[in-house]
């Protein structure tokens, strides 16, 4: 599926024009090592760790609409967790996808307020399969950190894989379509437990995620939205904003399976059928 010029632009005009009245909005960084982020970052821009749950201060404009949701997000109702610097603070954490400098083929994932990446994405070809790409996925700032997971998929015989925490699935067994047709949905099942199972909602060009596989459209069990960048360059000629991953504050238990699968749906709408 092709997202339209006109599409993206209307979806993306709110967080224009939050930038115009002084708000952060998502923009491309290049990194080259930990070290000269640290350098050149202050105490306030500390990354954000899955064990201190910490938030950004800025906000976006890509909430579930009302044509999905029954009803907006209530941050009375989110758990609390811990900010670098407003220990009190509920808010959503807005995370960036930026190219790496001098790599061809890879990116990092960063909170929006801070420098230092929270994952590092490579992709590399499989040399038996040359149409056939392995995307790995790790922490931190190289490809060296700790792996969260891997899949491969291609224009190939041999079907999609994904493989996290040793454990190999088969993609179409992990992400399998749910809803109808006026309701399309994409369901990740990649852990056998159901409580841990996700559902993915598409109000193009934005994607909706939620906790379990029967609660889209339930505020409660609102986890995360995740925008691409738009396909066709911008009339205005001005750079397209980098593709975000707004996490709520109950996503951020959910985080690692919540990236991979936004990478696999991405992938998946971006290759030729």
């Amino acid at each position: 599926m092709i997202i339209l010029e006109s599409e993206w632009d209307e979806a993306a005009g709110v967080a224009e024009h939050n930038e115009r009245n002084g708000e952060v909005s998502p923009g491309t960084q290049h990194f080259q090592s930990t070290e000269e982020l640290r350098n050149t970052s202050s105490p306030s821009q500390l990354s954000i760790s899955r064990g201190s749950r910490g938030s950004d201060t800025a906000s976006s404009a890509y909430d579930p609409p009302s044509s999905i949701t029954s009803g907006q997000v209530s941050h009375d109702a989110l758990p609390s967790y811990e900010d670098n610097t407003s220990p009190h603070v509920v808010r959503p954490v807005i995370y960036v996808f930026a190219p790496v400098l001098h790599s061809f083929n890879s990116m990092v994932v960063r909170s929006q307020t801070a420098s230092i990446p929270l994952y590092h994405i490579a992709v590399r070809m499989n040399c038996f399969i040359p149409s056939s790409y392995i995307t790995v996925i790790t922490r931190g700032d190289t490809v060296e950190g700790e792996e969260v997971g891997q899949f491969e998929m291609g224009m190939t015989l041999r079907k999609g894989t994904i493989t996290m925490n040793g454990v190999e699935r088969v993609i179409e067994t992990v992400l399998v379509k749910g809803g109808n047709r006026m309701s399309r949905t994409w369901q990740w099942k990649f852990e056998t437990d159901p409580s841990k199972h996700l559902s993915w909602a598409f109000d193009n060009p934005v994607k909706y995620c939620y906790l379990g596989t029967k609660s889209v459209g339930n505020s409660s069990h609102f986890l995360a939205t995740f925008t691409p960048p738009p396909l066709v360059p911008r009339a205005d000629g001005r750079p397209a904003p980098a593709a975000t991953l707004k996490v709520f504050p109950a996503g951020q238990a959910f985080l690692d399976d919540i990236l991979i699968s936004a990478l696999i749906l991405e992938r998946r709408r971006l290759a030729p059928s």
